[in-house]
């Protein structure tokens, strides 16, 4: 498994989920001016509110089935076949435990009908995690991750142009919120193809056990499940304490800054089979893989956040024109959630792999503890600025308590080089400072961090040419 092929299946993650994040920029651009904040805000409350049940449909099913399938390449299709029926039990549960949860919420009519239509996505969506994982499983374990990436970009731009139909028919938003849902089934059936092809399921009994997938799967499931409870938990707080107006604007700088963790899930994704061979074959690589995964994610954590500070005003009113001023401070705030996820989600993989899922259920429990009560506490008060401080506080807590049990097994950050991004970040916010137009602000930093982090050592003739590996290795 060499490294350039990791390297590749990273770029392809990336070109395919990134794909993603831009469309939903495009969406949200397009969005927020149609639908204003309260028609927008019902749409990303419909979508965050089914968010907070797509892990119970994956259940952290899928790093299990990979390491199995690995394990025992000979019963691939036996593992295959025990993952499908568990991840269809598991989404069916989630579907009417949503829209369940919508009566029991006491929403309006048109809420749980959005809800109803939405939480088809926890089948179908190639926009986040569902039960299409699960069929995803032989491609992320042989690292051949450009089929489904090619299937997301094409399914996510069929979804793009029926909005923009419906927007050009003057359409509703139950409309808009049908054609984004249904856009996705045609990749979906094509992706059920593809992935028998590569592993067909046997859905006979054999020695692989259903029981033991499921029992190993749980710690990864519950955290999985309260990572997201963790995320949208602010928002539906926002939503019943200040309505829909507030949640629009929220969610746009939500949906910026989360867009951005695609980066740090692709590069450990690919990763992550590393991570496991290295964990049976040799142990004392890991430390290696953890230091240079923390160094690249660093790379980009650092430069992001400064700049969205100083650029946050432009864009807020780029994407959402000027009635979203409101979501400018909200998305300076937000951005340093984003950062401290970054190196939170190195270590939740780095757990995984090495059999310490048991970790990753605790420092969850612990985010979401934080998030109901930092959001009960500053939401009522705050609104929007309180429920984004409530967000980057609590995954500023989970990384503290991530990196001490990250300690006894050595994974220790390596802040000498995280000192030199940080420098270069803070001379690229200072230059940006001054200058005019955002596109301008964007290209100068980006040279400015690159060229400062050049020389002061941050950034080495290697890292160029794995970087130059990558786009050259997704061309292919």
């Amino acid at each position: 498994m060499s490294r350039y092929r990791v390297l590749s299946n990273t770029g392809w993650i990336l070109l395919g989920s990134g794909f993603n994040k831009v469309s939903s920029i495009v969406l949200l651009y397009v969005l927020s001016r149609y639908l204003g904040a309260d028609g927008f805000g019902k749409f990303s409350f419909a979508f965050l509110y089914i968010a907070f049940f797509s892990s119970i449909a994956e259940f952290g099913l899928t790093p299990i089935l990979i390491r199995y399938v690995n394990a025992y390449p000979e019963k691939a299709g036996e593992v295959q076949g025990k993952g499908i029926i568990i991840g269809l039990i598991f989404t069916c549960a989630a579907i009417l435990l949503s829209y369940g949860g919508a009566f029991m919420l006491n929403y309006e009519a048109d809420i749980r009908y959005l809800i109803l239509i939405t939480s088809l996505t926890l089948l179908i969506s190639f926009r986040d995690v569902t039960f299409r994982w699960i069929l995803e499983v032989p491609f992320r374990a042989g690292l051949k991750m450009v089929y489904p990436a090619i299937l997301g970009i094409l399914s996510e731009l069929l979804g793009l142009a029926s909005i923009l139909f419906v927007i050009y028919k003057e359409g509703s938003i139950d409309a808009i919120i049908t054609v984004y849902v249904l856009s996705s089934l045609p990749g979906f059936f094509i992706l059920i193809l593809l992935s028998v092809g590569s592993i067909r399921p046997s859905f006979r009994r054999g020695s692989i056990s259903a029981y033991n997938i499921i029992q190993e799967a749980i710690p990864i499931g519950l955290s999985n499940i309260l990572s997201i409870i963790y995320l949208v938990i602010g928002s539906l707080i926002l939503f019943q304490f200040k309505g829909a107006n507030d949640v629009g604007y929220y969610a746009l700088a939500f949906r910026l800054t989360t867009s951005l963790r695609i980066i740090p899930e692709a590069m450990m994704h690919s990763a992550f089979p590393i991570l496991l061979k290295s964990y049976f074959e040799d142990p004392m690589r890991i430390k290696i893989i953890f230091k240079d995964a923390v160094k690249y994610g660093a790379l980009l954590a650092f430069p992001l956040a400064f700049g969205a500070i100083v650029i946050s005003p432009a864009l807020a009113v780029l994407l959402g024109g000027n009635n979203f001023q409101p979501a400018a401070a909200a998305l300076a705030i937000m951005i340093w959630a984003t950062f401290f996820a970054f190196f939170n989600t190195i270590l939740r993989f780095t757990f995984n792999a090495i059999s310490l899922q048991r970790y990753n259920l605790w420092v969850s429990v612990i985010m979401v503890a934080a998030s109901v009560i930092l959001s009960l506490l500053f939401i009522p008060d705050y609104g929007l600025i309180g429920a984004s401080y409530a967000l980057v506080f609590s995954e500023a807590i989970g990384l503290l308590f991530g990196l001490i049990i990250a300690r006894p097994y050595e994974l220790i950050l390596p802040i000498k080089i995280m000192g030199r991004y940080l420098i270069a970040s803070f001379v690229m916010a200072a230059v940006i400072w001054f200058l005019p137009f955002l596109a301008v602000q964007i290209f100068v930093g980006a040279l400015v961090y690159l060229i400062v982090a050049f020389v002061i050592g941050g950034i080495e003739k290697e890292d160029i040419l794995k970087l130059f590996y990558i786009s050259k290795a997704t061309a292919k």
